[in-house]
């Protein structure tokens, strides 16, 4: 994944960075199979268009990656006061990880937050935005499948 310098990130560049590891299991004494899949994902910031001094190709960048975090953002209220639509086709980010935001999986997140006073409003906003992942509750997150069935990459 390719990062941008942004004058207020310094070390850190914008973009969204998704791996995903697949790993299959089988019982060798009663043939089930198991699938279990571990997205590693690391989200831009969402910074100020004012705070970066970005040039317009940038700016169109940003305005991307801040909606696919506001879709994400959407996405968790939703899962977490149960509505029943809930809009993972609003951006790519949603769509490849809507197995992992509500199918049977478990989920662990982490948010960066800095200590600056500069920082606070995004700060805030990411301490918000973490408390409203607490609430989502997922169903069980093991799957087996019986016998010597093939096992899809999905």
């Amino acid at each position: 994944v390719m990062k941008k310098m942004t004058n207020s990130s310094g070390s850190n560049g914008s973009g969204n960075c998704l791996l995903r590891v697949t790993v299959l299991g089988e019982n060798l004494v009663n043939g089930k199979r198991t699938v279990s899949r571990i997205w590693l994902v690391d989200l831009a910031g969402s910074e100020r268009a004012g705070k970066t001094g970005a040039d317009a190709m940038r700016l169109k960048e940003a305005s991307c990656i801040n909606l696919s975090l506001s879709t994400l953002g959407e996405v968790i209220f939703a899962l977490a006061t149960k509505k029943s639509y809930i809009p993972y086709r609003r951006s790519k980010l949603t769509r490849v990880l809507q197995s992992s935001l509500g199918g049977d999986c478990k989920t662990l997140m982490f948010v960066q937050i800095s200590p600056s006073l500069a920082d606070l409003g995004e700060t805030l906003s990411s301490l918000r935005f973490a408390r409203r992942a607490r609430g989502v509750e997922l169903g069980p997150a093991r799957k087996e499948t019986g016998g010597k069935q093939r096992v899809e990459n999905g």
